[in-house]
């Protein structure tokens, strides 16, 4: 129980400290708020095909495929039992939609933290979203 927990720290400590190591280009939370804030404005605020432009695409789909890589990470966690007690995620799981909505609404409420790295505000969003009991 504790190894899984130090194990999960483990991992989150590395997401989050990886800016440090300077010499690896890193997004932080500004880039992933703009990101996923293209997600809603694409699939959710009814944006005109005419006026989606490629960058808008591609952000939206990176955010997209952060939610779900995340998302199924700590799916994958849990069931080898090493994310106990950090992440609990609904039992029928979540859209990549609201994966964005959590994250967009974690780093509106948390400016001080745009400069961590993009997966580990992701990973500290679902957290502060749906933690465990």
């Amino acid at each position: 129980m504790l190894t899984n927990r130090i194990i999960s720290t483990i991992l989150l400590s590395y997401t989050i400290s990886v800016p440090a190591l300077g010499h690896i280009n890193v997004h932080g939370g500004n880039d992933l708020l703009r990101k996923c804030n293209n997600v809603i404005k694409i699939y959710e605020d009814g944006v005109e095909e005419s006026e989606i432009t490629k960058i808008m695409f591609a952000e939206a789909s990176f955010c997209n495929g952060m939610m779900q890589g995340i998302t199924n990470t700590i799916i994958f966690l849990d069931a080898f039992q090493v994310n106990q007690s950090l992440v609990c995620l609904p039992e029928n799981g979540i859209s990549n939609g609201q994966a964005a909505k959590v994250v967009i609404k974690y780093l509106k409420e948390h400016p001080e933290q745009l400069h961590v790295a993009d997966s580990g505000l992701a990973f500290l969003a679902l957290m502060d979203a749906f933690p465990c009991n």
